[in-house]
């Protein structure tokens, strides 16, 4: 350029710039075109893996605890869970495999030696269905955990099943040994093992599973078995306390018989009757001997026939009593007469003549043992004779003694005749 000359007119890069702008834009149509086939390919994966789950999830929808159950006698697994389980981890795998397309980014505006090109027409690329592909992922893990919620929920059931019947026969077993302990004076222990069973009852035929049946097809059938070895067993302990009542019954019955008869037999008897006292006295001492070793498991009172029974033998000791009272004073009266006769026989041995006052009272005392010895009477034997020998004795004493009076007063009156003139009747 020369100077003050004008500058030179910048290069025109107009067609460079357009025919990059084309090739440009033909790329970004190539890149969309494929990106957007990748996008319907995603998102049609999509669609199918919808129908599929949503498919799976209206079985799991309908299955119950029934469903999760291989019956034993058959070739065909029933249990559903392995299949739903299997098919649900497919679709979790699946939808993890499956690679969202990468999305191209366009610049509107590129770079280049020519300056700056702008890009007019901008290719539109589809979206793919980001929210399906979360739907399904989340729907997968909620059917999954509906069926391990399944799986537990019978398990569960199970474990609840098996601690109910494990309790059940863990409760018959146990009253059954408490029933082994049992005796037959434990009636209030009977009636709390009567109720206990009656509450177990309840309990059992209050349960309830809809697969009680797959678990146990008989049931509690053992339970059954052992509950009536209860009932027998509860009712013949009933049977021997029952037997052992009426024993004491008819013990008592018995008791009460034999003092009645003891009684009528003390009411014809008296103190003359040695030998019906003692026989009576034993057969009661017997009895209530008899009464005294009665033994028994259960309670038993025989304190009111005990006590007639003590009344009968008060009765028998009483007359006993008055028997030896009466033994005691015909013994104290032949003694007495014995020891009066002999001392009136001193007396009439040793009385002195000149005594006529003292005669009449040895005479009166021998007359008056006579009268005593012939008016004493009593329903037992007595026996005075010996008391005959010294009276007798005595009133020959008494005889003689009359006599030797006799004869001095004689010889007196005799010998002062002249001198008592008047003292005839005189009195010595």
């Amino acid at each position: 350029m020369g100077k003050g000359g004008r500058p030179p007119a910048p290069p025109d890069y107009t067609k460079q710039k357009r025919e990059l702008r084309l090739a440009t834009e033909a790329n970004y149509r190539n890149q969309a075109d494929a990106y957007n086939q990748q996008a319907a390919d995603y998102n049609t994966a999509l669609t199918g893996f919808s129908n599929n789950i949503g498919n799976t999830g209206s079985s799991i929808g309908g299955l119950t605890m029934r469903d999760l159950y291989d019956d034993p006698n058959t070739t065909e697994n029933e249990n559903q869970y392995g299949a739903m389980s299997s098919a649900l981890t497919g679709y979790r795998s699946s939808l993890s495999g499956l690679n969202a397309p990468t999305k191209p980014i366009f610049d509107s505006v590129i770079q280049s030696e020519y300056g700056p090109v702008s890009i007019s027409n901008m290719p539109t690329l589809n979206d793919i269905n980001s929210n399906m592909f979360t739907n399904l992922n989340s729907q997968v893990g909620e059917y999954s955990s509906t069926l391990n919620n399944l799986k537990k929920s019978r398990e569960a059931e199970e474990g609840r099943i098996q601690g109910f019947r494990n309790q059940l026969l863990g409760d018959a077993s146990q009253y059954s040994t408490g029933l082994s302990q049992l005796g037959i004076a434990d009636l209030n222990q009977m009636n709390e093992l009567e109720r206990n069973l009656g509450a177990l009852d309840s309990r059992r035929s209050g349960f309830t599973s809809s697969i009680l049946d797959q678990m146990y097809p008989s049931g509690f059938g053992e339970y059954d078995t052992r509950r009536s070895g209860l009932t027998s067993g509860l009712a013949d302990l009933r049977g021997q306390r029952q037997t052992e009542l009426d024993r004491i019954s008819a013990y008592e019955s018995g008791l009460l018989s034999d003092v009645d008869s003891y009684r009528d037999r003390l009411g014809g008897l008296t103190i003359a009757d040695n030998t019906g006292l003692t026989g009576l006295e034993e057969d009661i001492a017997n009895r209530q001997r008899q009464a005294g070793r009665f033994s028994s498991e259960l309670g038993f009172d025989f304190a009111d026939e005990l006590g007639e029974l003590y009344d009968v033998n008060r009765g028998v000791t009483n007359l006993s009593r008055e028997r030896q009272t009466e033994l005691d004073r015909i013994a104290n009266q032949e003694k007495a007469m014995l020891s009066n006769a002999r001392s009136a026989e001193a007396a009439a041995e040793g009385g002195n003549i000149y005594s006529a006052s003292g005669i009449d009272a040895i005479s009166d005392r021998v007359r008056d043992l006579r009268a005593d010895i012939s008016g004493f009477s009593s329903v037992l034997p007595y026996d005075f004779s010996s008391a005959n020998d010294p009276l007798t004795d005595a009133e020959a004493a008494l005889a003689d003694l009359t006599s030797r009076r006799a004869t001095a007063i004689g010889d007196i009156e005799s010998g002062i005749s002249g001198a008592t003139t008047g003292m005839t009747n005189a009195e010595l």
